[in-house]
């Protein structure tokens, strides 16, 4: 294979802030690297920080006091090196189903050019970390490759990566490419053709440490990814999607590079495609330096929710996908302002906690919630069957919005004579008695925020939903 015959561009290297990256190699002396083996566009894209209760693993990622030095470092040297390569500053993150989490990469996006999602580990319903590809006490199952699905899908719906780097990572602890494996394959495919978002061949395990390890045994009973399997099925699906009138799913090379002398190393494209084989690479479909990344949030409608829903019968995803449509119905709007967006992620926490039977229900009861609204037949019923959590904060944008102030007067009354169900709260706000203890923070700091806000966020969504399901 010619020097960079496939790539003249790498959207994947780290720094030694990640802790696991060459410790004596500056930021600089990747960007040298990466002139002068020809390469023309490089992106860092180091191990996003995140909080405390999330990193288990002290050498994973930079501090999130390191945060801002980092994005300042790249971003003089885009400026400093702007006539001989293009650099773009990014991050490597991994998605967890938590609002806070979810904002900060929000956050982060908004600040960068590129954010490539490397889901090194899941989070399973035990609350354990449990390592795809690092070390932890529990090896993934299948429920927890489900849940590897699952954050792939949800982060990519919300248009956060602009890359799924080593898609094909779960192979790391897993002891062959069977039904399951499969299954997560094509799946991931087809969300790539949905969002037109890249995947990524990873050449790091060629060239880094395990360089040295390559002691004439195959090549693929010694690096677990690039996976021959999983990539047969990317160019499988691609084929499928381009007779049906699609597009195929966009791939990449990404050297992931710990050190700048994997920049001048060329023989990691050829052991990848020793890995694969040619004859499957050249059914692949791979983008160029041109390729235009996405960079919006997506925009969902009601079809759209409830397709994504029903086409797939992981119920992780199922139940998660709720959880997108405060955001969605805000993050989207231009017209929303701040103060909205910083609360969307915890208002909708409330869409996690419904019952799990209800799961399908949920866009029927809503529509029909607000279209008795619009009709002024709704009235609040304690006897709810919409979970506790739920029912807290439709009474709260019930009595806040809904009621004019006689109408709240009675209705506060109603509840004071009901004290076994519902308390009211000095600040005059409707809280479940039994549940006080176990409401989440992120559905009782809506209480916090004034009556304008719930009434925008109410109006947002009420508009959302009888303008996409008329």
């Amino acid at each position: 294979m010619n020097k960079l015959e496939r790539q003249n561009f790498n959207y994947h290297s780290h720094t030694y802030r990640c802790k696991h990256a060459s410790k004596t190699a500056m930021d600089k002396d990747y960007v040298d690297a990466a002139i002068r083996a020809g390469y023309t566009s490089m992106a860092f894209t180091d191990h996003v920080p995140l909080r405390e209760e999330l990193d288990f693993n002290e050498n994973m990622r930079m501090a999130l006091s390191s945060t801002n030095e980092y994005i300042e470092s790249i971003n003089k040297l885009k400026r400093d090196y702007s006539d001989k390569i293009d650099i773009k500053l990014g991050f490597e993150f991994e998605y967890t189903p938590f609002d806070e989490d979810i904002k900060h990469l929000i956050d982060l996006k908004n600040k960068t050019d590129i954010m490539i999602q490397g889901q090194h580990f899941v989070i399973d319903k035990s609350g354990d970390f449990v390592g795809l590809n690092i070390y932890t006490k529990k090896k993934p199952t299948d429920n927890d490759l489900d849940t590897y699905l699952s954050y792939l899908l949800l982060s990519m719906d919300r248009g956060i990566p602009d890359i799924i780097a080593h898609p094909d990572i779960f192979m790391v602890r897993r002891a062959e490419f069977g039904e399951k494996e499969e299954q997560i394959t094509r799946l991931i495919c087809k969300k790539a053709i949905e969002t037109n978002i890249p995947l990524e061949i990873n050449l790091g395990r060629m060239g880094s440490n395990y360089i040295s390890e390559l002691n004439g045994k195959k090549y693929s009973q010694q690096i677990k990814y690039p996976c021959k399997e999983f990539w047969e099925i990317v160019a499988d699906e691609s084929e499928a999607s381009l007779k049906n009138g699609g597009l195929p799913v966009k791939v990449l090379f990404g050297k992931d590079c710990h050190d700048p002398r994997q920049y001048e190393y060329n023989e990691d494209f050829k052991i990848a495609i020793d890995i694969i084989g040619k004859d499957i690479i050249d059914r692949l479909y791979f983008v160029d330096d041109k390729f235009n990344f996405i960079k919006n949030f997506k925009k969902f409608d009601l079809e759209y929710i409830k397709k994504l829903v029903n086409s797939y019968g992981i119920n992780v995803y199922r139940k998660e996908a709720y959880d997108i449509l405060a955001n969605a119905v805000i993050l989207n709007d231009d017209e929303i302002d701040n103060e909205c967006k910083d609360v969307a992620a915890e208002i909708s926490g409330v869409f996690k906690n419904m019952d799990s039977i209800l799961i399908k229900r949920i866009p029927d009861i809503l529509i029909n919630y607000f279209n008795k609204i619009k009709n002024n037949e709704y009235k609040f019923d304690v006897n709810n069957k919409l979970s506790n959590v739920t029912i807290g904060l439709l009474s709260l944008v019930y009595q806040n919005y809904i009621l004019n102030e006689l109408e709240k007067t009675k209705y506060l009354e109603k509840i004071a004579k009901l004290p076994n169900v519902y308390e009211v709260n000095d600040d005059g706000d409707i809280v479940d008695d039994e549940e006080v203890e176990e409401i989440t923070e992120e559905v009782k700091l809506p209480i916090k925020y004034k009556e304008s806000f719930i009434k925008r966020f109410f109006n947002k969504i009420k508009s959302f939903f009888f303008s996409k399901a008329a």
